[in-house]
């Protein structure tokens, strides 16, 4: 924890943003994996983050709160946030057996308007749906997403936005890049969807259906993956042999 909290003074000066990394409970109780214990007061005074504190910030409106269960057939799918070339220490190289390679870097230019702009998605009730990509990538963030919501969905990697050197299908499906999320928004929002996106990587890349599959198109148009929710939720749900 002292290296995660390390980490996150210098994001925190950089960008005015808070963290937050761990669940809070009733009366202030802290739960994570080192265990449970009282949430102490922290502070931030001129800009910096005080060591070894959580930080929190308050819900203003719970109504506003979007899951990340797909809600419906006929709806647009957004990838927001750059993919870079960044399998290195991800959940695909670690199942692959693979070494080496960039591990995601923090590109405090990059991850605050991306945030700011998803915020104002949710803030604005554009966003039926919303989930960040980050442990297994595109890949597994949208069959969560459609085995959740119980819908199909189909996607188009040629159109998710990535940098030049993300030039395989397994870069783009299983890259853990950060400041990255996938949208689920009504097709008649278009408009303000893009407005709101305006200045950020962002693009439509597929769209949901009233069926079971998630189906995904690879960078030259062929069908990469073409799986029943069911059955990605059944590897999802059991645990590596």
């Amino acid at each position: 924890e002292i290296q995660a909290v390390t980490a996150e003074i210098p994001y925190t000066v950089n960008t005015g943003e808070k963290l937050v990394n761990e669940t809070f409970g009733p009366n202030n109780i802290r739960r994570s994996r080192t265990g449970t214990h009282e949430l102490r007061p922290m502070s931030i005074r001129n800009g910096r983050a005080l060591a070894g504190e959580g930080l929190d910030r308050i819900v203003d409106d719970v109504g506003k709160v979007v899951s990340m269960d797909a809600k419906g057939p006929g709806h647009d799918f957004w990838a927001i946030g750059e993919t870079f070339d960044e399998l290195g220490g991800s959940t695909y190289a670690a199942v692959r057996g693979l070494a080496g390679g960039e591990v995601p870097a923090i590109r405090t230019e990059l991850g605050p308007p991306v945030f700011r702009a998803v915020h104002r998605l949710i803030d604005r009730g554009l966003a039926l749906a919303c989930h960040d990509l980050s442990e297994g990538g595109l890949a597994v963030a949208a069959a969560e997403m459609a085995f959740s919501g119980r819908i199909g969905l189909e996607l188009d990697l040629a159109q998710v936005p990535r940098t030049a050197s993300v030039d395989r299908d397994t870069k783009v499906l299983f890259s853990e890049s950060n400041a990255r999320f996938l949208v689920e928004a009504l097709p008649e929002s278009v408009r303000e969807v893009e407005a709101v996106l305006a200045g950020v990587p962002a693009a439509r890349i597929g769209r949901t259906n009233a069926g079971t599959a998630l189906r995904i198109r690879g960078l030259d148009g062929r069908i990469v993956l073409d799986e029943d929710t069911d059955g990605l939720h059944r590897a999802w749900s059991t645990p590596p042999r």
